[in-house]
């Protein structure tokens, strides 16, 4: 993490939303991986395509089943969800939990950067304790699933696209035996989820081969 951190986001954001988040992913990103088909087409693309709209749909739900204070602001143009203070939109910015998110951004024009906390001033560190805005960043891939998820601040964008972060915290990484949110309900049992998180299996390939007979 760098820079300061938005006033409340800790509180905000407490354990059981970013669960709540992952699950939703995890769903997302499972239902992409099981309409992923290159015979019919499929491709990198098209399975961020889908991603997006599955997470708003998993999200949506989220907002509408549970208690944790989120909110669906906006379905169209751009999916928007909001928590506390916060609004903030859901964007696939990776393939791999290797990649770097603080090099990784949404490869999409204008919606994402309306998000944007700033300005702030070139060669200083930015001021974020009055950001009010968030984007649930994740890494997928059809054949993995959700490799990885972030809750960021974007604070620069250059010709309609995020091109720097001044915050990413992870809150999910595919392979990591202590995500994010664990280690926070170890250091604060109290904050104890409602349910555990549901680490969903991607189908393999001769699984959604099969399924398709």
């Amino acid at each position: 993490m760098r820079g300061s951190v938005p006033t409340g986001f800790n509180e905000i954001f407490s354990t059981n939303v970013r669960d709540g988040f992952v699950r939703a992913l995890s769903r997302a990103c499972e239902n992409a991986c099981e309409c992923y088909n290159e015979g019919f087409g499929s491709n990198e693309q098209t399975f961020g395509l889908e991603t997006y709209h599955f997470s708003a749909y998993e999200i949506t739900g989220l907002a509408s089943a549970s208690n944790l204070g989120l909110r669906i602001a906006s379905r169209y143009p751009a999916f928007r969800f909001a928590v506390g203070k916060f609004s903030g939109g859901c964007y696939k910015v990776g393939r791999s939990a290797r990649e770097d998110i603080w090099h990784s951004f949404p490869n999409n024009d204008n919606a994402a950067a309306s998000l944007v906390h700033g300005p702030y001033l070139p060669g200083m560190e930015p001021d974020l304790t009055n950001a009010d805005k968030v984007i649930l960043a994740y890494m997928a891939n059809h054949e993995d699933g959700l490799c990885s998820a972030y809750l960021c601040v974007p604070i620069r964008e250059e010709d309609g696209r995020i091109v720097e972060w001044g915050m990413a915290e992870e809150i999910y990484k595919r392979g990591s035996e202590l995500t994010a949110a664990v280690a926070t309900f170890e250091k604060h049992p109290e904050e104890a989820p409602a349910a555990p998180v549901i680490r969903l299996r991607p189908r393999t390939a001769e699984e959604r081969d099969d399924r398709g007979k």
